[in-house]
């Protein structure tokens, strides 16, 4: 059983040389388990690969199959709450938690014990779809979320179907903020050896939305991460921001 942070860590160190054990199995806890890490771990290091979510404030309380659907703790209440704080069933929104064992708040931090504890409820910060009572996805940080035009979306969808697109290694995309106060959407892309991006610009386009059809796409050599795999959006819109300033006229 491993962090995330420490499964992270082996696989950076771990002799891709060495034969994979035969009968291994991993573990993990401490949120959702990345795409990438959950394939490089099948691949190097275990025959099969299960996930606990929950966190330090309420403890686990979703064992998470490889479909990435969960079932909910007897002993945990959770919901999948919309912007007006309405549970909705089989639609994405805000994970919000509760149990007669969870913590009430934050030592000596008001401001942080406040944002993530309501009304008795913990907000892990995460997003996640409810497809029927009892089972939980976890979809993704609800910080990631995009703001299009009043219209909320996940990225990590979106990312998945851009990483399909054969020449795609990685994929990211954010809103950026604009001086006007409104948001360019921007796709940053790491492109295999000898991939032009002008080649790959039609099929980028089928793949999004409508309202999202005057995104920017930029390529990068490489996208920022945590040492979980995570992608750092923060980064990449700062990466943005200096590409597109050495861009102007």
């Amino acid at each position: 059983t491993l962090l995330i942070p420490s499964l992270s860590q082996n696989l950076k160190q771990f002799p891709r040389k060495l034969r994979k054990p035969e009968n291994l199995t991993i573990l993990t806890n401490g949120g959702r388990l990345p795409e990438e890490a959950r394939a490089q771990t099948l691949r190097y290091l275990a025959k099969s690969v299960g996930e606990s979510y929950g966190s330090k404030e309420v403890t686990a309380f979703a064992d998470i199959d490889p479909n990435g659907v969960g079932e909910i703790s007897p002993d945990v209440t959770v919901e999948i709450i919309d912007e007006n704080g309405k549970p909705l069933l089989n639609q994405a929104g805000v994970i919000r938690v509760k149990s007669t064992y969870m913590i009430t708040g934050y030592f000596n931090d008001p401001a942080a014990t406040k944002e993530k504890f309501q009304d008795g409820w913990f907000y892990p910060g995460d997003l996640g779809i409810m497809p029927e009572p009892g089972k939980l996805q976890v979809i993704g940080r609800s910080e990631d979320l995009l703001n299009l035009s009043g219209l909320k979306v996940e990225p990590s969808g979106l990312e998945r179907k851009f990483r399909a697109i054969p020449s795609v290694k990685d994929a990211c995309i954010t809103a950026l903020p604009q001086p006007d106060g409104g948001n360019q959407i921007c796709i940053s892309l790491v492109l295999a050896k000898n991939a032009r991006l002008e080649d790959l610009q039609a099929k980028i386009f089928k793949t999004i939305p409508p309202l999202i059809s005057n995104a920017k796409i930029v390529k990068f050599d490489a996208l920022p991460k945590t040492n979980t795999g995570k992608i750092q959006r923060n980064r990449v819109n700062e990466m943005l921001r200096e590409r597109l300033e050495k861009e102007r006229p």
